[in-house]
């Protein structure tokens, strides 16, 4: 019996396709895909820049804290005169002349005697204004604004708006009375009257200061309680709030 060949049928081969999955999505998905994570990531970016704003906004109010007890402090050496007389517009800048806060304060902040050369004081400083200057606004030689002082204070059993924490006059009498600071007991409402706040280009013409709100539809004020409080950005200049 002669060798027998053995014959297999033969097996068609798989045609492996050369579009995978993803190669196979059409323009439309794609555009829908990458539609999608635009979204994702605007929706994070959006909640960690409230979520910095927040802590920017919990920092202010602590400074704004330590700034008004270090005030009281001053005031309770001082027979109860508020430190000046001082600029409407203050710097963090610790080692400028007596119309700066920090001359006066700095020591009841814990920052030791006046230096000799200048130095920013972070927590003289808004956090929030920080993250929205120029780098050169924070330099010791700068003297970019970053609180606005109320010059228009009403006083107790008047009708009288003043300067409470004085005012380096340029013209005027050396005996000007409006020079001097008043004494903290003099402040009507202090609850509800500002003595400082968080300054923006819409409160006041300083250079390389924010643009806008640093806290979005609020700005951080100091009253002259030595509380700190919100107020809407629609309060303005206004040193009371709710408005008289």
């Amino acid at each position: 019996m002669g060798k027998q060949t053995l014959y297999y049928p033969l097996r068609p081969k798989r045609i492996r396709s050369k579009r995978s999955a993803f190669s196979g999505m059409t323009l439309i998905e794609l555009i829908a895909a990458i539609s999608v994570v635009a979204i994702l990531f605007a929706l994070v970016f959006n909640f960690f820049g409230k979520a910095r704003m927040r802590a920017d906004l919990a920092a202010s109010t602590s400074n704004l804290r330590g700034i008004g007890a270090a005030i009281s402090l001053y005031t309770n050496d001082n027979n109860g005169y508020l430190p000046g007389p001082l600029n409407r517009g203050q710097w963090a800048i610790y080692g400028l002349g007596p119309d700066s806060m920090l001359y006066h304060i700095g020591e009841y902040m814990g920052l030791g005697p006046r230096p000799d050369e200048r130095r920013f004081v972070d927590s003289f400083a808004c956090p929030g204004w920080i993250r929205n200057v120029p780098r050169e606004a924070l330099s010791p030689s700068s003297l970019t604004v970053v609180w606005w002082l109320n010059m228009e204070a009403q006083l107790e059993n008047t009708d009288v708006r003043r300067e409470p924490w004085g005012y380096r006059h340029g013209s005027g009498p050396p005996d000007d009375p409006r020079r001097q600071p008043v004494k903290h007991m003099q402040i009507s409402d202090p609850a509800r009257q500002m003595a400082m706040q968080s300054v923006d280009a819409e409160i006041g013409p300083w250079a390389n200061i924010p643009k806008k709100p640093v806290f979005g539809d609020v700005r951080n004020r100091l009253y002259f309680d030595w509380s700190v409080g919100t107020v809407p950005v629609e309060a303005g200049r206004n040193v009371f709030w709710p408005s008289r």
